[in-house]
């Protein structure tokens, strides 16, 4: 993570690019690393804080849903809905998934309705990032047919 002045005048403030390495990209081809840049971030002693952006910390695993990178203040799909965090249960050691504020994710169908239904109450219920990646590509499959008929 890098933060920076950006702007002149009125218009500056500070950016942070945030560069990841990919994984396992399921739409695009974003290469082996991949950097966004959102609004907010630290340089020196000054801090601009952006309420509602995702925050990201060294080492962490996650799943994000990018669009419009450089063009918007956050680029991820719904502001802080497009980042999910993959977590490891400490009593069983399964990985699952989480949703940005750290609860785990039992129900995809209520992503972006119903936010409280979509957080499990049980790790062990959670979502795994297999089954994540499973529902994204049958989605894609899905929409894609659709597309072509």
């Amino acid at each position: 993570m890098r933060s920076v002045w950006e702007g002149e005048g009125a218009q500056r403030h500070i950016d942070t690019y945030v560069t990841f390495q990919i994984g396992n990209a399921l739409k695009g081809n974003p290469g082996g690393s991949y950097t966004i840049r959102v609004l907010g971030g630290t340089v020196g002693e000054d801090t601009m804080e952006v309420t509602c952006a995702p925050k990201f910390q060294v080492g962490e695993s996650q799943v994000l849903f990018v669009e419009h990178n450089n063009e918007q203040f956050v680029p991820l799909v719904g502001i802080f809905h497009g980042q999910m965090r993959i977590e490891r249960d400490q009593q069983t050691g399964r990985e699952f998934i989480a949703t940005h504020d750290g609860n785990p994710l039992g129900d995809l169908s209520q992503l972006g309705h119903n936010e409280e239904a979509a957080a499990s109450a049980n790790p062990a219920e959670a979502i795994s990032p297999d089954d994540l990646k499973a529902n994204i590509e049958k989605r894609l499959s899905d929409h894609s047919k659709q597309s072509t008929q």
